[in-house]
């Protein structure tokens, strides 16, 4: 694209729907204590087939997750069939929510959780990961596509190397045996959604482009 105007116009979603719920109101109409270690999944794919919005590696996560903990994690799973190998995991409560149709519910389950979990093989600038800094959650993903467009590492969330699945294990941790790291963390995340993709900032980016266009 050399000599090519570049326009960079994130996208933006509606901050006034995604945005931080309160977390015991959330928990309650979930059956979920309001002292437990949540964490979050989200796929719109298939969760024991997807071979790219990670899936599989999930299962390898939460098992390590399970294995270097003696108090249980409820893990919010979102996305179509199951993975029967996570009913097995002996501290781990799983909460399979399915296939989310509508955005209503959405935001509710992103402040139920304590952070969110994303091992995604490939994305270019993930819906997910906007959607939940919207909502206040810190995240733990790979450094992989745009997802560092959206996570800044030790700020809002940590990257991890892709596919490691020990560090992603780690840094997971971390974040559930810190709770004054994690309350940083989601204040930066929606910080971080209001100064990038905020729907009127892309709608006015947008704007401007195709007035200059047409000029």
């Amino acid at each position: 694209l050399d000599g090519v105007p570049v326009h960079h116009v994130p996208h933006g979603i509606d901050l006034e729907r995604y945005k931080p719920l309160d977390k015991n109101a959330c928990r309650q109409a979930l059956d979920i204590p309001k002292d437990a270690t949540v964490v979050m999944f989200s796929s719109a794919d298939d969760l024991s087939k997807s071979a790219w919005k990670g899936g599989p590696l999930l299962l390898d996560i939460l098992k390590g997750l399970d294995k270097q903990t003696e108090t249980p994690i409820h893990a919010i799973v979102l996305g179509k069939g199951n993975i029967d190998a996570l009913g097995r995991l002996k501290n781990l409560v799983v909460h399979h929510m399915g296939f989310i149709h509508g955005e209503n519910l959405v935001p509710a389950l992103y402040s139920a959780a304590d952070l969110l979990i994303y091992p995604t093989k490939a994305d270019n600038l993930s819906l997910v990961l906007i959607e939940a800094i919207a909502c206040g959650l810190p995240v733990v993903t790979f450094d992989i596509g745009g997802n560092s467009d959206i996570i800044d590492h030790s700020e809002n969330g940590f990257m991890v190397p892709p596919f490691d699945i020990e560090a992603f294990v780690q840094k997971t941790l971390e974040l559930l045996n810190d709770a004054d790291k994690r309350r940083a963390f989601s204040n930066a995340s929606r910080r971080a959604a209001e100064t990038r993709f905020a729907l009127k900032d892309m709608a006015a980016g947008y704007y401007r482009l195709f007035r200059e266009i047409t000029a």
